[in-house]
């Protein structure tokens, strides 16, 4: 029976969980924590051991499946995913068969059983290989007391997970059409983009799109070929018979900003600077200028407005500009804390946003879907 590469490396995460615990046998219990422990890696870990994107988009793929399953039993990840992990470990304890040097780990029986009924249901179904959430299926109906009563301590009930495996079969076949539709995607031919500079503009997008979310806006289609996000955003929530805070308007160039902060937060200070901020600048330079010029929203300049004839050349406009940079900087560093803040979502984002090459407004809500408590 193939498998896929995600079930693979699954299976090797659960046979290293076996043998760092001393084990015996790989049991179902190592192979559900195997499972929690692929959904942590990052889309650059991915890139790791699958070096070729069409790998690297499967094994990304197969991840975002697993999250929605897992999901749908109440775990989060990170979150609780994390804390059932250790505790199962804690609860397994060691096996009392030290591995010294030995590398390979076999299965146990019951584990044996599980992929024993997965090759009969894959060849009854004509499948070519089968993939980690098909597995995950069958191996949650084959769990045992210990792994029930981690759950238990975390809310999770015998009979929720008894009605899930029922239903499950539809979120298989649903994720199937969604790798079958893998050859629909948008197309971007290497002459336009290579693929780290796609990469850089999916991450620096989803840097405004997290900022507008948290900040309260519901967040448009995006698409990683489109202009610039902020272009579109500033045009449609900056209206003019609308009046703004000084706060709101401080929040609107956080959100502008939130692109190269995003950047930053990637690639260092100096490699995250890019050319792709020359919009988000644009639009927070004449926000930051009018805030200062129109309406009294500096405390360096106070409650003052300044005209084009006092503007034009000199100190006074040297110090508007220093005003200016001052606000902006310090909305950068505020997209930039808020951004590491909720570093699980920009990575998500960033990541689906690069495989499927545009989101929709559903898809953007189903991933940002817990609200900061904190804006």
């Amino acid at each position: 029976m193939k498998t896929t590469i995600a079930l693979q490396i699954i299976w090797s995460i659960s046979a290293k969980e076996a043998l760092v615990a001393d084990f015996e046998y790989i049991e179902i219990e190592h192979f559900f924590n195997g499972y929690l422990k692929f959904i942590e890696l990052e889309v650059e870990e991915f890139e790791m051991v699958a070096p070729y994107p069409d790998l690297a988009e499967s094994l990304l793929e197969e991840k975002n499946a697993l999250i929605k399953y897992f999901t749908s039993l109440g775990i989060t990840i990170p979150g609780t995913g994390t804390s059932i992990r250790r505790r199962l470990r804690q609860k397994l304890g060691y096996g009392g068969y030290p591995s010294g040097n030995k590398k390979k780990i076999h299965r146990s029986k019951k584990l044996r059983d599980v992929f024993h009924k997965a090759e009969e249901i894959a060849q009854n179904r004509n499948l070519e290989e089968l993939s980690a959430l098909e597995f995950l299926v069958l191996l949650m109906d084959s769990i045992g007391d210990v792994l029930f009563s981690v759950f238990e301590e975390f809310g999770i009930e015998k009979k929720s997970l008894e009605n899930q495996y029922n239903s499950t079969i539809d979120i298989v076949e649903k994720e199937k059409n969604i790798l079958s539709s893998m050859s629909m995607r948008v197309d971007i031919s290497e002459n336009s983009l290579q693929r780290d500079s796609i990469k850089r503009v999916a991450r620096h997008k989803a840097g405004h799109v997290i900022l507008s979310y948290f900040y309260g806006n519901s967040p448009g289609e995006i698409n990683i070929s489109d202009k610039d996000y902020s272009e579109e955003y500033i045009k449609n929530t900056l209206q003019s018979d609308t009046i703004y805070t000084k706060p709101e308007l401080e929040k609107k160039i956080c959100e502008l900003m939130a692109g190269r902060g995003a950047e930053i937060i990637y690639y260092g200070a100096e490699e995250g600077l890019s050319t792709l901020v020359s919009e988000d600048l644009k639009d927070a330079t004449l926000l930051a200028i009018n805030m200062i010029k129109c309406f009294g929203m500096s405390r360096n300049f106070g409650q003052i407005t300044l005209d084009k004839i006092e503007l034009q050349d000199g100190p006074l406009t040297l110090k508007v500009y220093e005003e200016a940079h001052r606000i902006i900087s310090e909305q950068m560093k505020q997209a930039i804390k808020i951004l590491e803040e909720k570093r699980h979502y920009l990575n998500e984002l960033s990541e689906k946003l690069l495989y499927k090459n545009q989101l929709s407004q559903e898809e953007i809500k189903s991933i940002l879907e817990v609200r900061s408590e904190q804006m």
